[in-house]
């Protein structure tokens, strides 16, 4: 259900310089602190001021790469398989202070060289809106409750949409004005959160479902359209 208390224009701007690219070579050993008194892991720190994308990538040939994000209020983001042997997050940071990244090992006692590639974006622009999943909303055919949201998306840079639910495991979906349809459940290791993000922009209406994975879920949402000024 498609909440009548909706923030649909809960803005978030800020004018900064377009894109930071820094990259941080390191090497995990035996001098290093240990996470779980097992993991070797390295300490890089990254300020946040105003509202932005961070993405984060752990690349190394030596060994199995594990990337931990920590925000300023402790909320803790993990990955371990990007591609290979590599970690990748994706964060969009809109609590200012310190974002804390654990360059770390998936095996126990790994040792080796790494590379670390911070990528901070400019400004972001956030339009959320509040809904609900609940029992008078519309069915899928496996007896999912659905939201469906159609927009015209003004946008003439990429964009991402973000949903995240309250006690329930949510699933988008992204069709786009061509027919082309992205998917997901869960963004990174939180079932909480879905994301699909670098859309290309393109002109007409863009579809947007919010749905659960489980049948017969319930439960509060907030559906996200960021955009990168």
């Amino acid at each position: 259900m498609k909440s009548t208390i909706l923030s649909a224009l809960a803005l978030l701007s800020v004018s900064t310089a377009f894109g930071q690219v820094t990259t941080e070579n390191g090497s995990l050993s035996s001098d290093d602190l240990k996470r779980e008194n097992t993991y070797y892991y390295d300490v890089h720190t990254i300020e946040v001021k105003k509202p932005r994308i961070i993405k984060v990538a752990l690349n190394s040939d030596e060994f199995d790469t594990y990337l931990i994000v920590k925000t300023p209020s402790g909320t803790q983001l993990d990955n371990d398989d990007s591609e290979g042997s590599n970690s990748y997050l994706e964060i969009f940071a809109e609590e200012p202070g310190t974002y804390t990244i654990w360059a770390s090992t998936y095996n126990e006692g790994a040792e080796g060289s790494y590379e670390l590639v911070i990528n901070k974006s400019g400004a972001i622009e956030i339009e959320r809106t509040e809904g609900r999943i609940d029992p008078r909303d519309e069915q899928l055919p496996k007896g999912e409750y659905v939201d469906t949201y159609n927009r015209t998306i003004d946008v003439d840079k990429m964009f991402s949409v973000r949903l995240k639910c309250y006690g329930f495991d949510g699933y988008l979906v992204v069709t786009s004005p061509s027919g082309q349809i992205w998917r997901n459940d869960d963004e990174g290791d939180d079932y909480h959160v879905s994301l699909v993000s670098d859309l290309s922009p393109e002109a007409g209406e863009w579809k947007i479902q919010v749905t659960t994975v489980e049948e017969g879920e319930v439960g509060a949402y907030d559906l996200e359209i960021i955009t990168e000024e």
